[in-house]
């Protein structure tokens, strides 16, 4: 049970308090368009969230979404490149739901690139999290343009054979190829069916944005500190109580008023 609570929570220590405060690791979302429907629920946010690397957990920004971009594989890699790593979902015609943690920038490259910290996700209906075997590094890749090599966005496998993979010529469609897993993440097949048509495609970018000044924010709440706590209130319909409520001076120890106790359930020791 420790193994899950430190996996899936922060846990917090309060001075005076008779056991730890329990916040999931829910991060800040930023979205410039509300006008339509994620794929994440909250428990597959804190399941992707607590497998990625902690640097990346706080911050998450949408960078593509089918349903606010279009149906356009040339907009898709515009909008993900070069922004850092990212969670790429994909929801297929047979309702079907999975991704990639890409660890690394999206980039043009006509080779595998990337690290053993990518990896694959199923989330409906079976759940999974598929982590590098070491079997290889053909992490990422993203190619377009080229006349003897495949043209699209693949993960994991082998040319032609991937563990997840979309065209760049057919926007729409796709495979995921595993017989019996995929070699580099030991992944079964992910789709419905191994070539799969996709319904929608949603790609959102983890951590600081490129350059941004991850220092920036030290004088600070504990729960701008903490963004799953702003964002734990946020989903219950609480207010913020600690908008305007700050000590001038820059204390590190967060008063009361920063943690009520009401908002949190806490765990007996």
């Amino acid at each position: 049970m420790d193994l899950v609570l430190h996996a899936c929570f922060n846990v917090s220590y309060i001075e005076g308090a008779s056991s730890p405060w329990l916040i999931p690791k829910i991060p800040v979302a930023k979205v410039t368009n509300w006008e339509f429907t994620t794929l994440l629920d909250i428990p597959s946010l804190i399941l992707i969230n607590c497998h990625i690397p902690p640097e990346f957990q706080k911050k998450w920004r949408l960078l593509f979404s089918s349903q606010v971009h279009g149906e356009n594989f040339a907009k898709f890699v515009s909008n993900i490149k070069n922004q850092g790593p990212s969670v790429l979902m994909i929801k297929d015609k047979d309702d079907h739901v999975f991704g990639v943690f890409a660890a690394d920038s999206w980039k043009l490259n006509p080779d595998f690139y990337g690290t053993h910290r990518s990896f694959l996700f199923t989330l409906a209906p079976t759940v999974g999290v598929y982590q590098s075997t070491g079997i290889n590094d053909h992490y990422m890749y993203l190619n377009q343009g080229q006349a003897t090599l495949p043209n699209g966005l693949g993960v994991g496998g082998q040319l032609n054979y991937f563990g997840l993979w979309m065209e760049r010529d057919n926007y729409g469609v796709g495979h995921s190829k595993a017989e019996p897993t995929c070699t580099t993440f030991n992944s079964p097949q992910l789709s419905g069916k191994p070539d799969f048509e996709i319904e929608v495609l949603e790609v959102w970018g983890v951590g600081p944005e490129p350059g941004e000044d991850v220092d920036a924010d030290e004088d600070i709440s504990i729960l701008d500190r903490d963004p799953g706590a702003e964002a734990l209130l946020e989903l219950a319909g609480k207010p913020r109580a600690s908008h305007g409520l700050r000590d001038k001076q820059n204390d590190n120890t967060p008063d009361q008023h920063d943690l009520p106790r009401d908002q949190y359930k806490t765990v007996e020791g």
